[in-house]
């Protein structure tokens, strides 16, 4: 449990940091930049690598299968505790998830 403690103070720090005015320079406002489409790309791949269908996942997170298409699309954001919800449903544990944002997000920063 600790080491979940840790992984969500990280999240949180990381972006409270990020988003105070000294780094607005370095954060992008549109929902759409190449980071975030890459993090929407990931959701729906860890999904179809788990071998699941939206309607399945849907079906194991109790919501409808709207929300799912919705938040792969970026039409809705994700709480950190429905991310961690969303990793549960398809067996992999949310820091190999935030592992693989890193190397994603990473590529694409200056």
């Amino acid at each position: 449990m600790s080491r979940l403690f840790t992984l969500l103070t990280l999240y949180y720090l990381t972006f409270r940091y990020l988003s105070s005015e000294q780094h607005t320079l370095a954060v992008q406002k549109s929902i759409y930049t190449p980071q975030q489409r890459q993090f929407l790309a990931l959701l729906r791949q860890v999904r179809v690598e788990a071998g699941l269908t939206q309607t399945e996942l849907s079906e194991r997170l109790e919501v409808p299968q709207s929300r799912i298409s919705d938040y792969e699309r970026g039409n809705r954001r994700m709480y950190l505790l429905e991310l961690y919800q969303y990793c549960r449903a398809l067996g992999i544990p949310l820091t190999d998830f935030v592992r693989r944002v890193e190397e994603i997000v990473s590529q694409g920063l200056p």
